[in-house]
Order: C-alpha cells, then sequence, then structure tokens
C-alpha cells in the first residue's frame, strides 16, 4: 500500500475510531441470528468495570485531518449496566432460518490488507478546501453537569445478571419442552417438497423464546417431548434479505427432539455471593459494590457529556465559510469507502450487515451517524487549527518524539523510524504527529478554561 494511503487510513482510524469505541455489541442471543451463540458460563471473577472513556485520552488519538471529536456518535452508546448473560448454545448450518448472518463465519475467507479496496478508496484531505473560520467564544464556556442517581432497577438489574452468571444445568426428562429451554433438534426443512438451503440441521441446539429465529419456529418446537417426530409449518417474512427467494413462503419442517435442557438460576443469597467474591460476603456488601460503581459510571458519564457539551458550543460559537459542505461530503465518502473495505476484506458482508450485527444499527441509522461523525470531525478540526493559529501554539522537539513513538511504535507497532519512513513521507509524519500534538493542546484549551457546574 502506498505511504499516502496506508498514511490516510492511519488517519482515518484515529479520527473515527471514538464514534464506535461507546458502542456496546448486543448480547449475542439477540443478535447472532444462528440459532444462540450466548455467552458462556462466566467464570467466578468480579464484574469488571465498565471503561469510560476520557476526554483528554481520546483528544491524544487526533488525526492529522480530522480531529477526534469525543462522543460525537451517540447511536449507540453504552449502557450502564452489562447484558445479562445467558447460556451457550451452538448452530450448524441454519442460516435460513435465522433473520442474518455472523460476520464472523467466513472472516479467514478475505485478504488482510485492504488491497481489494485501495485502488478506489477516497482519500480526504481537509486541506485541499478552501475554508475560513472566525473564532466565537471557546475560552470559558459553561455547561451544567447532569446529577446522578442510581435506581432500584439498576440494582436489581445488576444482581439478576450476577446471579443469571451462575446458573446450573439440569436435563429435562420429564415434560415437553418450554420457552426458555435449550433444545437439541435434528429437522429438515422443505418448501413444495423439496429441501432448501440452510433450513436443515442435527444436533442442533436453540434457546427457545429469544428471538434468534424467525416468527413461529419456536412455537412449532414447544409442547414436544424428547424422542418425540413432528411437522409444523412457518412463513417467513415479506421481506427476507437473507434469502429473498423464500420471502412470504410457507414452509414445512420436520423435526426430532434430541434432548432439552434447562438452567436454573440461583437465588441471590449471601452464600453465593461468597462462594463467587474475594471481596465481598453478604448480599448487602455487593449491592453497597454495584451502587458504587454504577454511581463512578454514571458519574464518569456525566463529565463526559458535559465536557461533549462545552465542545459542542464552541463548534456553535464559530462561523465557518466557504467549502465546508464541500469537505463534510468528502469526509462522509471517505468514512463510508473505510468501513466498506473493513467489512468487505476482513468479514466478507457489506457494512450495512456488519454495523447492524456489531451495534443494532439499521441502514438509515448507519449513514446517518457516519455523516453526522463526518460534519463533527471536519468543524472540530478547523475549530481546533484556528484556535492553533489564535493562540500561538507550538510543538516542542521532545513533544513531537513522544507523540511519535506514541503513534508508530506502541499503537501500530512500527519496529524503527526507518520502517515508518519506507511507509510515510516526512510532510505525511508531520501532518499525523505534529497537527495531532497541537490540536490535542488546543482541545486541552477550551476543556481547562470550561466551567462545569
Amino acid at each position: 500500500m502506498k505511504g499516502r494511503k496506508l498514511a490516510a487510513l492511519l488517519c482515518l482510524i484515529l479520527a473515527f475510531s471514538f464514534a464506535f469505541s461507546g458502542c456496546s455489541s448486543k448480547s449475542n442471543n439477540e443478535t447472532t441470528e444462528n440459532v444462540t451463540n450466548a455467552p458462556e458460563k462466566a467464570d467466578t471473577e468480579e464484574k469488571a468495570d465498565t471503561e469510560n472513556k476520557d476526554t483528554a485520552d481520546t483528544a491524544g488519538e487526533t488525526a492529522p485531518t480530522e480531529a477526534e471529536a469525543p462522543d460525537a456518535a451517540d447511536a449507540a452508546e453504552d449502557n450502564s449496566t452489562e447484558e445479562t448473560e445467558t447460556p451457550e448454545t451452538s448452530g450448524a448450518d441454519t442460516d435460513i432460518i435465522i433473520d442474518a448472518g455472523n460476520p464472523d463465519e467466513d472472516e479467514e475467507e478475505y485478504g488482510e490488507d485492504g488491497e481489494d479496496y485501495e485502488e478506489d478508496y477516497n482519500i480526504f484531505n481537509l486541506a485541499d478546501y478552501s475554508i475560513d473560520v472566525t473564532l466565537g467564544q471557546y475560552r470559558g464556556i459553561s455547561t451544567v453537569k447532569e446529577e446522578v442517581s442510581v435506581s432500584d432497577e439498576e440494582i436489581e438489574y445488576e444482581i439478576a445478571s450476577f446471579c443469571e452468571s451462575y446458573y446450573e444445568e439440569t436435563e429435562v426428562t420429564d415434560r415437553p419442552c418450554e420457552l426458555g429451554d435449550i433444545v437439541t433438534l435434528d429437522f429438515v426443512g422443505t418448501l413444495n417438497g423439496e429441501e432448501f438451503d440452510g433450513g436443515s440441521g442435527e444436533d442442533e441446539e436453540f434457546y427457545l423464546g429469544q428471538g434468534t429465529t424467525i416468527d413461529g419456529f419456536d412455537e412449532g418446537i414447544v409442547g414436544h417431548s424428547i424422542g418425540e417426530s413432528f411437522s409444523f409449518e412457518v412463513t417467513f417474512p415479506e421481506e427476507y434479505s437473507s434469502n429473498p427467494d423464500l420471502a412470504n413462503q410457507t414452509v414445512q419442517f420436520n423435526a426430532t427432539v434430541k434432548s432439552i435442557t434447562n438452567y436454573v438460576i440461583p437465588e441471590f443469597t449471601d452464600e453465593l455471593v461468597a462462594e463467587n467474591s474475594d471481596d465481598y460476603k453478604t448480599t448487602e456488601e455487593y449491592k453497597a459494590y454495584i451502587i458504587e460503581y454504577l454511581t463512578e459510571e454514571k458519574t464518569a458519564e456525566a463529565e463526559e457529556t458535559a465536557m461533549q457539551n462545552i465542545y459542542d458550543t464552541a463548534i456553535a460559537n464559530a462561523v465557518y465559510t466557504g467549502q465546508l459542505d464541500e469537505a463534510i461530503e468528502a469526509s462522509y465518502k471517505e468514512a463510508v469507502d473505510y468501513y466498506e473495505m473493513v467489512a468487505n476484506n476482513y468479514y466478507g458482508v457489506d457494512a450495512e450487515t456488519l454495523f447492524n450485527y456489531m451495534y443494532g444499527l439499521d441502514a438509515d441509522g448507519y449513514y446517518a451517524m457516519l455523516r453526522e461523525q463526518a460534519e463533527y470531525s471536519v468543524k472540530f478540526t478547523l475549530l481546533l487549527d484556528k484556535i492553533i493559529e489564535e493562540e500561538a501554539l507550538t510543538l516542542s522537539d521532545e513533544e513531537f518524539k513522544t507523540r511519535y513513538n506514541e503513534i508508530f511504535f506502541e499503537q501500530y507497532g512500527f519496529e524503527s523510524e526507518e520502517a515508518v519512513s519506507e511507509e510515510f513521507t516526512e510532510e505525511e509524519i508531520q501532518d499525523i504527529v505534529g497537527n495531532g500534538a497541537l490540536r490535542e493542546k488546543a482541545e486541552q484549551i477550551i476543556s481547562d478554561t470550561a466551567i462545569i457546574g
């Protein structure tokens, strides 16, 4: 890959990576529409604190052409609590009866370097556009931080998640299967008497009632016992992208129940806490821990939101004239190209499918998020560059070297300056390292002088 294109990719990754760092992937039993790929039974470790994005840290990721805008994309924000874990089931070749595929399945079939898309990749350079910025107030901007509280519902959710992490697996032999059971099936699907691709499986496990199959499939299984063979009909949705030929078609499944498994969730007791925690011995101690970490997490989020309001205000206070719309459009197109490349070359699906799988975004939400992020990044970069000029900010040789080492050696694993120089021109290095560090300083001026009540 040519140095300029690699530089552009590096810049784009730096500029846009934060937009998705807060996106919480839906639990597998909601998104991996292939049977039910839920998380495995948890180890007896304490719940890890959810990562909080630090505005000052993300500023250090600023790209040379598009500044990192803290938390600009809120399309799929982290929840303050983790997803409830559920028992794992496995699937075979049943991608037709499900709603969408798992992008991870075919990863090894695709290239590693994005070379398939290299020639058509749109390169965006903000310096190519003539845009004037008149600064408004950027020092001493005021905002109010949201008050933080933890609800009883949030505490109960965390308690339930804790208990469900230590479920006990039991085989069911004395009753038919019910919603909430894990059922192992052999089944064959037919359309007009002919088997259709992806509609059959052996020893296939289904977590009934989790919404991972097409409507009516789970219901057709409920009520049948181990060893019982039976038939049932299911009508596919009118719009079915996984296989349009099956859209609105009624098919028949012939199935045999091989086993039924149920998962018993233990009660929240002192014994459960003591057995599975090194730090807490009673339910009251564990509740206090939940309240403490949720409060810390929400406080960090409130502070982050307040700082984002400060940045938003600084951008709104500035006046932009010239080719702003053209620059935003070009930045947006570059982002679209980049994520399409990643999705195709690494996962074997298009970007719309990948982002729906990972973040629950439909196509409209995906493109709206990229466009919003492009607008924010362009405006924020222009704002910071104007502050650099207004404040006459400079970078010492030592600061430049530190930044250089962080980016090329620590973040991207180059082994020597010679290796970096083989991929990047001096101008590109200056752009990536020097401009990024200066923009970090400009951003620091906004945050350090902000007044948060």
